[in-house]
């Protein structure tokens, strides 16, 4: 038993290891991936463009993902226990970015479609509605993200959340928030491969 015991915490210890090696690149590979494309965007003249706003936004939330939500995930994978005030805080910047980066991309195909189909009227657009668009994705997800963190303070009711979320699973066992932010690996690549293809996309298009 001792060595069954032996075995396993081995095998553990080695998942995790792997865990944090593959979360490590992927966050250098978010932050080098998403500098590079602030900085194309800064050198050329799509960074004045009002099309542009929605990417460069998009950008900068991926980039705050490496930055601040990757890292502090590999901290959590480090550590046995995990205290309620960092439990927040993760659960918090998580909802917060992640939410940013998916409604900046629903913002991105709304506003490629109108470009598309209304031409003419989206020329005439002054830089407002991108403006408008650039705060909601970042309010909204904020919203949600605090809403989330009363509801674990008990200061929000659990059904209400669950209805502004769209009755979704509240999971109250950080542990299991552990496990099942190892799919979160291949929603980071998803989403920086997103923002590169329409960074060049745009590039290559002059759009």
């Amino acid at each position: 038993m001792a060595n069954e015991s032996g075995i396993t915490r081995e095998s553990s210890d080695y998942n995790k290891t792997g865990w944090i090696v593959a979360f490590t690149a992927v966050a250098v590979a978010t932050i080098v991936g998403n500098s590079l494309t602030l900085a194309v965007f800064h050198r050329t003249k799509m960074f004045h463009r009002r099309s542009s706003y929605l990417l460069i936004n998009l950008t900068v939330a991926d980039g705050l993902v490496g930055v601040l939500s990757i890292p502090l995930f590999i901290y959590i994978l480090c550590v046995r226990d995990v205290g309620s005030v960092l439990s927040n805080v993760y659960t918090f910047q998580d909802i917060f970015l992640g939410l940013t980066s998916v409604t900046s991309l629903m913002f991105i195909s709304a506003e490629r479609f109108y470009a598309v189909r209304y031409p003419l009227k989206y020329r005439s657009l002054s830089t407002r509605p991108h403006v408008i668009m650039i705060l909601l994705s970042w309010t909204f997800a904020g919203f949600i993200a605090s809403a989330r963190i009363l509801t674990t303070l008990g200061l929000l009711d659990t059904m209400t959340l669950t209805y502004l979320m769209g009755n979704m699973n509240i999971k109250e066992d950080f542990s299991q928030i552990k496990t099942d932010l190892k799919g979160k690996f291949h929603y980071v690549i998803i989403i920086n491969y997103c923002s590169f293809v329409l960074a060049n996309c745009k590039g290559a298009k002059g759009l």
